[in-house]
């Protein structure tokens, strides 16, 4: 399984598994980090830098418009990646997908990890933003 960990305000952990073809996604443009001011080496996961000049998500369940962080979290979403979740937090990557699908940038189910449990979101089309 490749999970989209988490999202920081400059960058996306991922884990990939040992048999992912990372070229896929180093030929979309993404750079792979090893290491990361969050986090220590680990085996299999990798930081996605992207552009910001506003915090990710100020609050809980507020999302900033960040066209590059979008833009590579749908490509995640292509490659078939799961997104992580937790009854911890509301900022995670499953809150921001479902926010992407509320804005209507995202109309396809995504791929979750939701507190250990594994499943497909897809929002109503009435809960979509017009």
């Amino acid at each position: 399984m490749n999970l989209v960990k988490w999202i920081f305000d400059n960058e996306i952990e991922i884990a990939v598994s040992q048999d992912f073809d990372k070229t896929q996604l180093t030929q979309l443009g993404l750079k792979l980090n090893k290491t990361s001011k969050h986090s220590r080496d680990t085996p299999n996961v990798y930081f996605i830098p992207y552009p910001t000049y506003d915090a990710f998500s100020p609050t809980t369940y507020v999302f900033t418009h960040n066209e590059r962080l979008s833009d590579i979290c749908l490509r995640l979403h292509e490659l078939d990646f799961v997104f992580w979740g937790t009854f911890k937090t509301e900022k995670s990557p499953i809150d921001y997908m479902r926010e992407l699908q509320y804005r209507g940038v995202l109309t396809t189910p995504f791929r979750a990890l939701n507190a250990g449990e594994q499943e497909t979101v897809l929002i109503d089309e009435t809960q979509r933003s017009k």
